[in-house]
């Protein structure tokens, strides 16, 4: 039955879209962990790299020129490169190039900025640790993400890529309910996407086609999965989009896929108007 086949593919889906989800917030989650747990301005790299660093500054530097660079290795290397506003908190903040030489042994440096005005005993504008790893192998076990460290991979960017993959996701799911919603209606079916247990039996609510017409007081018949009569219900209420309906007696829980179909008008009462 094309129906089931629909269902199926949009269950498979569902354990698709939870697998993605969870691995996407995992991969937020160790991304955070290894945030916090990182000093800030901190920067490991290989003999013979380079990166970008910045900082925060006072709003008194207008220019480069006021700036200076301490460096405790000659190994490592500071450049300063610009001035420019801050992205998130505007201010004015530095950048600059962090260069290890070729030959550098392993270990961690520091190199500030400084304003040339400050005296030498003040804090300076702004410092980074510069941790210098032997080879790659070694930086990849001091990472403290444990995608990076074990598989390589940046936790930021692999759930960064699993935003599409979610879209995707939910737009397929959204296409197959939508195939799935026609199927059922060419059967004169609804499918029941909420029960609830009341004092007078089990109350469902269901979504009307285009075009069903389903009035207060008409009767529907509950089914199961394989299109098999649970019980009748009387609609209580209905928007034009959706209904719900009053199965009364019923107290055992739905199965799985339940769906109502449009039962034939209720017969008139013996003794009651007929209509010519």
């Amino acid at each position: 039955m094309e129906s089931a086949a629909t269902e199926r593919a949009a269950k498979r889906l569902g354990r698709l879209g939870l697998v993605v989800f969870v691995f996407f917030f995992a991969c937020l989650l160790d991304t955070c962990v290894a945030r916090f747990r990182e000093p800030l301005f901190t920067v490991h790299l290989l003999p013979g790299e380079r990166a970008w660093v910045d900082g925060m500054l006072d709003p008194e530097v207008t220019e480069l020129s006021q700036l200076g660079v301490e460096a405790f290795d000659d190994a490592v290397r500071l450049r300063l490169d610009r001035l420019q506003r801050g992205f998130w908190l505007g201010g004015t903040m530095w950048v600059g190039e962090v260069a290890v030489d070729p030959g550098a042994a392993p270990g961690v440096r520091e190199v500030r900025v400084r304003r040339l005005e400050k005296p030498p005993d003040e804090p300076p504008d702004g410092a980074w640790r510069v941790v210098v790893h032997a080879d790659a192998a070694s930086r990849r076990k001091s990472h403290l993400s444990l995608l990076r460290r074990h598989l390589g991979i940046a936790p930021g960017l692999a759930a960064l890529a699993c935003v599409p993959l979610l879209a995707l996701i939910l737009l397929w799911g959204w296409f197959l309910g939508r195939r799935k919603e026609r199927l059922l209606a060419a059967q004169g079916l609804s499918e029941i996407f909420l029960s609830r247990g009341v004092p007078e039996g089990t109350e469902v609510f269901f979504g009307l086609a285009a075009g069903a017409a389903v009035e207060p007081g008409r009767t529907v018949v509950i089914v199961d999965g394989e299109r098999r009569p649970i019980a009748e219900a009387r609609v209580g209420k209905t928007d034009g989009r959706n209904a719900s309906a009053l199965a009364a007696g019923l107290l055992t829980p739905l199965p799985p896929g339940a769906c109502v179909r449009l039962a034939a008008e209720d017969p008139p009462r013996e003794g009651g108007p007929t209509r010519n």
